[in-house]
């Protein structure tokens, strides 16, 4: 029974440092990070509208309908807090790249086993296309995590 609770914690603490570690990989130069990437400019444009006109639709009435629509809302509570510029844009990106890790971590341990687990979310934290998606503002890692 000792044996286990040694091994959950260090399973949890493996976890929380991979957490951690990829944390701070994807927030990592997001300032020194300027320019939108093209695809980008819309989020900017209607998280605008929103802080401005409290909804994701422009003065002339268009609308992206639900697409991205939880990218938005986050960006601009995300735009709130920082201020709106790119690192607030892109931050909430960030957080879903870092929960993306903890929930395949829980993939893992459910469909095989807690080392499973540990080395998918370790692979995760470092694969260099989950970083940098993890720093743009596109719904892949809210999808991804979802």
């Amino acid at each position: 029974m000792q044996r286990l609770n040694k091994n959950n914690l260090i399973s949890s603490l493996l976890l929380a440092a991979l957490l951690i570690i990829g944390f701070f990989y994807r927030i990592y130069g997001l300032n020194n990070n300027y320019s939108f990437w093209t695809d980008e400019n819309h989020v900017a444009i209607f998280v605008r509208a929103i802080l401005e006109r409290g909804k994701p639709i422009l003065l002339n009435g268009h609308t992206t309908g639900i697409y991205q629509w939880l990218q938005y809302w986050l960006s601009s509570i995300s735009s709130k807090i920082f201020g709106l510029n790119e690192f607030a844009i892109r931050f909430p990106s960030i957080i879903f790249g870092v929960l993306t890790i903890w929930a395949i971590y829980l993939l893992g341990k459910e469909l095989f086993n807690r080392n499973v687990g540990l080395l998918s979310a370790f692979f995760i934290t470092f694969l260099k296309i989950e970083i940098l998606w993890s720093r743009q503002s596109r719904p892949y890692q809210i999808l991804q995590f979802l």
